[in-house]
């Protein structure tokens, strides 16, 4: 179940809600647990067996925390938890594409066995679940949170809906308060819907039909592929992650707020960002955080000089890309990213050069799209190929499409609203700290329109599922 399909826009939702607003009236603990109701049913509609999989680690991090982390701080303790965590997640996730790997690399240069693929098949927001259990429990083990007393209030935080799929990723320590008490009120719900509305806008009014126009160019072999259609493709692809992930993050904070959850922001105007170093402080920020405090720190941060940076670095966007997905197209991805902070750390420290302003925010937008085709293309020989098509090394390209095939009055409208949206200065916290009274009131009608246009929208079109969903 995603949040732009049918059934749950008039279905599970307006029964959420209906629910939620009798819990509130009735205390935390009711509230909290029609979150893990729902949310148990959101799951297992999408996740069915697998959801024994999130429950089994609800159980153990509670019970970790609680009895075992609590009473000692020997790095066993956190190393265990983490391994126990990690489990599923490499089995899932990863251990098909080691397989594969290891298949090609090791045994098929010597043998001619042929080895079948393993394919596991993946629990939605596995990634983002076992990174909330880890910061939970690495939070506990560094005394920055107390464990959990209450299992119910444990569960409404690993469960919760909004995010529990694809973000933001949430401490526990930043939704604590919120569960222990429950608090919907008129001006949250009104900014809920606002926010909502917005947020399935991104998705179904900008993202979903700018993408169409990227998948029928990335579904076309190599040699149909023009230099003009790579770049509209992955210009296009650009502006489609964006309002695509952007707008599942909002629609989260929306949903959050209508309940008495306040969510972080997971994103601050990234395609203004004049350096890629200020693009990772603008970019999934939850996502950043996560790795900044609990691997780039720990392994010594910046701490030890310049080649132990850049190699704590290097290796931190080399797993962020591997979070992203199993495959060398997101590991490439990882490195490319990786190496554009270390060449610019190296720019600023040693000779003194730091890209600022208009031209600052022009490079880093090229060398944003450069890496968006590695992101986006399925195997390491067609993100060559793109790659090659955008720097205009590989010009060979033939097609019986002309560019104005795909680059229609209303795509190109499409991009010009995408890019004025992505480049507009609104910073949503400080937006969330004024819609109150009518403020309120006149930003929820304006969700209601977004919220209609957008179903709309599906009505005419269907709906995708969210990128980040696969993750």
């Amino acid at each position: 179940m995603v949040f732009s399909s049918t059934i749950f826009l008039f279905v599970f939702l307006p029964a959420f809600l209906l629910v939620a607003i009798v819990a509130a009236r009735l205390g935390a603990r009711v509230r909290n647990l029609n979150i893990v109701v729902f949310s148990l049913a959101f799951y297992v509609f999408g996740g069915g067996f697998y959801t024994v999989i999130l429950i089994g680690s609800i159980l153990f991090n509670w019970l970790w925390a609680r009895y075992v982390l609590v009473r000692t701080r020997a790095g066993w303790a956190l190393a265990f938890g983490i391994t126990i965590n990690l489990l599923p997640l490499v089995t899932f996730k990863y251990f098909g594409f080691l397989f594969a790997l290891s298949t090609q690399y090791l045994f098929r240069p010597f043998l001619s066995l042929e080895l079948p693929a393993l394919d596991f098949f993946l629990p939605a927001g596995i990634s983002f679940y076992t990174f909330h259990a880890m910061s939970y429990l690495i939070d506990v083990h560094r005394r920055e949170t107390p464990p959990e007393r209450s299992l119910l209030v444990f569960s409404a935080y690993m469960l919760m809906f909004p995010q529990l799929v694809a973000g933001p990723i949430v401490r526990f320590v930043e939704v604590r308060a919120d569960l222990h008490r429950a608090r919907m009120t008129l001006d949250g719900i009104n900014a809920g819907i606002f926010f909502f509305g917005a947020g399935l806008a991104k998705k179904m009014l900008i993202a979903d039909p700018i993408g169409r126009v990227v998948d029928q160019i990335y579904a076309l072999p190599p040699d149909q592929v023009t230099n003009q259609m790579a770049w509209i493709a992955n210009g296009g692809y650009f502006l489609q992650i964006f309002f695509d992930f952007s707008g599942y993050s909002t629609m989260a904070i929306g949903l959050g707020l209508m309940i008495g959850l306040s969510f972080p922001d997971n994103f601050q105007q990234p395609y203004r960002a004049h350096s890629i170093t200020d693009f990772w402080r603008r970019w999934h920020m939850t996502l950043s955080r996560w790795f900044r405090d609990y691997l780039y720190i720990p392994l010594g941060g910046n701490r030890h000089g310049g080649t132990r940076t850049a190699l704590n670095l290097w290796l931190v966007f080399l797993l962020c890309g591997l979070w992203h997905g199993a495959a060398l197209t997101f590991v490439a991805w990882g490195a490319y990213h990786g190496m554009l902070l270390i060449i610019e750390r190296v720019a600023r420290d040693r000779f003194k050069l730091e890209s600022r302003g208009l031209p600052g925010v022009m490079l880093t937008t090229l060398l944003v799209i450069l890496g968006w085709a590695l992101f986006r293309s399925a195997d390491i020989a067609q993100a060559k190929s793109m790659l090659a098509k955008l720097v205009f090394l590989d010009t060979t390209g033939v097609t019986g499409f002309s560019t104005s095939y795909y680059l229609t009055p209303y795509t190109i409208t499409l991009f010009a609203a995408g890019l004025l949206l992505a480049w507009l200065p609104v910073d949503t916290w400080s937006l969330r700290s004024r819609l109150i009274g009518r403020r309120a009131t006149l930003a929820a009608l304006l969700g209601v329109a977004l919220l209609l246009a957008s179903i709309a929208e599906l009505a005419a079109s269907g709906f995708n599922p969210f990128i980040y969903f696969q993750f």
